[in-house]
Order: structure tokens, then sequence, then C-alpha cells
């Protein structure tokens, strides 16, 4: 299990938070990779924290993926689907909430990221890579979603290398 911290965890105690994680056997990627195996198949894992705090790392971190091999980055924020270069890369990011208020004619005419409006909730292919932003189950600011359903995802990751 693997996990990244996002712009709350940073407002509320990021080491203490990263530490609960740890202490229920989940590793925290803070600007890091690792490799897991499944099935004979390496696969990359990357993880990107909250981008409301520029790191270069990060955009160091993305830009030495190999683009022979696959590789799943966890991200907080979808702004960093951008910086994904191309390769057998799936983006796994939060952070928006689904824009959490809806409007109906409208949809969601706003989103808590940097990243365009239609990153902000679903499967998303562009570029030949494909990102995945859950709406999650919290709000953020307000209190509030309104005609936008909480979720939590469970995605069944298929494919040939």
């Amino acid at each position: 299990q693997f996990a990244v911290l996002g712009n709350h965890d940073y407002l509320y105690g990021a080491e203490e938070i990263a530490d609960a994680l740890r202490g229920h056997a989940i590793t925290v990627l803070d600007n890091e990779s690792r490799t897991v195996n499944f099935e004979n198949h390496s696969i990359d894992l990357v993880g990107i924290p909250d981008a409301r705090v520029e790191r270069p790392q990060s955009k160091q971190l993305l830009a030495r993926l190999a683009p022979e091999r696959p590789t799943i980055v966890l991200t907080h924020d979808p702004v960093w689907f951008a910086s994904v270069p191309a390769g057998p890369h799936l983006t796994l990011a939060g952070h928006t909430h689904g824009g959490q208020i809806s409007l109906p004619g409208l949809g969601v005419v706003k989103n808590s990221s940097k990243a365009p409006l239609r990153w902000t909730h679903g499967l998303v292919m562009e570029r030949g890579q494909y990102l995945y932003v859950t709406s999650g189950i919290g709000t953020s600011g307000v209190p509030l979603r309104w005609r936008v359903r909480p979720e939590f995802v469970v995605l069944d990751v298929t494919g040939s290398v």
C-alpha cells in the first residue's frame, strides 16, 4: 500500500500523518519511486505530493520516467499530469473533490487545482496518456457537495507491455 500527502496533510502536520500511515504499513512516497513486481512484471510507482508547493525534484522525477517501463504516478493534484512524459504511465490523483459543486446546465465551474476543468474528475485520456481523478469522500473549503457524488474508487488495470 502506498500514499502521497496532500495540502491538508501539510496544514495539519505532515510528519505526524506520514508516521500514522507508516504505522499501518503504508509506504508514503515523497518525490520518490519504488518498483513492485506483479505477475512477473515490474511496475514503477512514483509519488508526487501536494502541488501547492512546487518542488523541482517532482519535475525531475517525472522527467526521468522510462518511456518503455510501466509506471503508476500517484499524485495528490492532477496538475502534475501535464508533466508526465510519453510512455505506459497511469496517473492517479485527487485533490479536486470532483469540483464539489456542479451547477445545472453548466456543470463544474471551479476546482481547487491549477489543472484544467476537464481534469476535475474521472478518466481522462490525452496525448496517449491516462489520468484518473477521484472525487474522494470529503470536502474542502465549503463543507458542501452538490450534484458531485463522493466516491471510493477501485480500479482494475489491465493491458500489455
